[in-house]
């Protein structure tokens, strides 16, 4: 900063930031959009009780997992 000067900041971030943008854009050309096939809904869940099991529709599939209401043990 000394030698060019304290102006120079905003001009080397704006500098980053078109850069950053430019990539981003090379970036969308060089990739495939996901297919809507794959997407999911979104279903928001709380991670801190155990009831999550009850809410999250997809708790059924996974085996190891016991059914919401039954008893183990």
């Amino acid at each position: 900063m000394e030698a060019i000067s304290p102006s120079a900041l905003f001009g080397y971030t704006a500098a980053v930031h078109g850069l950053l943008f430019a990539f981003g854009l090379y970036r969308m050309t060089q990739r495939a959009p996901v297919p809507a096939a794959k997407q999911e809904d979104y279903v928001p869940v709380p991670r801190t009780s155990p009831a999550i099991f009850e809410i999250d529709p997809r708790s059924g599939d996974c085996e190891d997992q016991p059914e919401p209401g039954v008893e183990t043990g």
